[in-house]
């Protein structure tokens, strides 16, 4: 067994279990799979996160000050080679289950203060990671600021965005 396997994580966003975009992300993954690599799947519906509270300047280097279901999800989000954020778009944007994951990677980029007491958004170097975005949407939905909003997470936490599928059914 290859311990060193390139490891793909899905967050998926959607409340609906066997959704299409749970369909499309897991069709990806087999295909990464095929190639090698390992693939996990966080179903965000599944869990219970607390909303980030915009908790600001901190001393430690935790990485969140809550413990809830989320926080193993950073160390797999952190770990892997590949990451895969998928969400239906609802009112042109993701779903509420990728925003409350997305506020919480706020703290990516913690607050600090300098010892002259000024505050500034601390620079972490994380690993590099490539990201794929899966969004699926009616006839109706537009896919632009979904897109904005996953890409500006990307930014956020180190992600070299990569490709993306927009679905609309």
């Amino acid at each position: 067994m290859n311990l060193n396997k390139n490891k793909l994580l899905i967050i998926n966003g959607s409340p609906l279990r066997g959704s299409s975009t749970q369909v499309i992300s897991e069709k990806i993954a087999e295909g990464a799979v095929a190639n090698g690599w390992s693939s996990e799947t966080v179903n965000l519906n599944d869990l219970t996160i607390t909303p980030c509270q915009a908790c600001g300047a901190r001393d430690d280097d935790d990485i969140c000050i809550y413990h809830d279901d989320l926080y193993p999800v950073y160390e797999k989000f952190n770990q892997c080679d590949a990451v895969i954020m998928a969400s239906p778009v609802y009112f042109d944007t993701v779903s509420a289950q990728m925003k409350l994951f997305i506020d919480r990677c706020n703290c990516y980029r913690p607050m600090k203060k300098s010892p002259d007491g000024k505050f500034f958004i601390e620079e972490k170097k994380w690993k590099k990671r490539r990201g794929i975005i899966v969004l699926v949407g009616g006839g109706r939905q537009k896919f632009g600021c979904a897109m904005t909003v996953l890409k500006g997470l990307f930014i956020w936490t180190d992600v070299s965005y990569f490709d993306s599928i927009c679905f609309c059914h």
